[in-house]
């Protein structure tokens, strides 16, 4: 009756360390998972979206880097120490900047030594090597995986995967 709708969702095993929760506008938000272990019948608001701006999804950070993507192939890699660390609900900061048309999709907690493998909509594989990537800065716009034309239909990681459409 609010309008709310359920984004995603995320199996944890435990309970522990932290989580990252991020919008298609390219907004995040960096959290204790300790907030996710109480909630009341009505649930628990863990981040206030902006009305033009829909949550994307939930990453646990497990490691010291993450590697974001947008859907219209571009791609950034910083650590995660970059985003603050919140106690509470909150608008986030800019993880990645989008354009007009763009949306984040996609945020993997990674390490140097993994490689990804993203895959465009017309079934095109790339792999991608997080050692030879640059480590960049938060709030960027990031590097191009594929143009826009082609776009990106997933991003493999050596140990999940996260699917974007």
């Amino acid at each position: 009756s609010d309008g709310e709708q359920i984004a995603c969702s995320h199996i944890l095993d435990q309970v522990s360390g932290e989580i990252l929760l991020f919008t298609q506008g390219g907004f995040g938000v960096r959290l204790s998972a300790d907030h996710l272990t109480e909630t009341k019948k009505n649930g628990k608001r863990l981040m206030r979206v902006l009305d033009d701006d829909l949550l994307s999804g939930l990453v646990k950070l497990e490691n010291d880097l993450v590697y974001l993507v947008t859907e219209d192939g571009y791609g950034l890699l910083y650590h995660n120490s970059e985003i603050p660390l919140l106690s509470g609900a909150g608008k986030g900061v800019i993880l990645q900047k989008v354009g007009n048309n763009d949306k984040l999709v996609s945020v993997l907690s990674v390490t140097k030594k993994e490689t990804l493998s993203a895959t465009s909509k017309n079934g095109k594989v790339k792999d991608l090597q997080i050692k030879s990537l640059t480590i960049g800065s938060r709030a960027q716009k990031g590097s191009k995986i594929y143009d826009k034309a082609t776009g990106i239909k997933e991003v493999v990681v050596a140990r999940g995967q996260m699917n974007l459409l």
